[in-house]
């Protein structure tokens, strides 16, 4: 009996980590920067995952996010709000080269905004 009751937590300790997986839904580049939102995972909330290039260095930032769209506005962009970042695209207007879209990246802190080409990961 002790040996059922192990398995089967086991067995549902694996299967939970199996369904803890993020996929990249948009990714974005823009002058040193490469930005990956992912959705899924246990919890359901948005990660976004920035890679940064200076003068040879690279840094990566994770930012847990939370997803907000304009309720009844046509043509209104996605926004990703997390505590440091605002990322925003808009999938609603007509598409740039190759069907990428143009997403703003703002840093609450530098108060910055950086503009990067996006494409929807599919």
């Amino acid at each position: 009996m002790k040996n059922m009751i192990m398995a089967a937590a086991l067995l549902l300790s694996v299967s939970a980590q199996a369904n803890d997986q993020y996929v990249p839904v948009i990714k974005c580049k823009g002058n040193g920067v490469a930005l990956t939102v992912s959705e899924g995972g246990f919890t359901g909330i948005p990660m976004i995952q920035i890679d940064r290039e200076e003068e040879g260095v690279t840094s990566s930032e994770n930012h847990l996010a939370r997803l907000v769209r304009a309720e009844g506005r046509m043509g209104a962009p996605v926004t990703y709000v997390g505590k440091k970042i605002t990322f925003t695209i808009n999938f609603t207007t007509s598409p740039g080269p190759n069907g990428t879209r143009q997403g703003t990246l703002y840093n609450k802190e530098t108060k910055k905004s950086e503009t990067l080409v996006c494409k929807r990961v599919k």
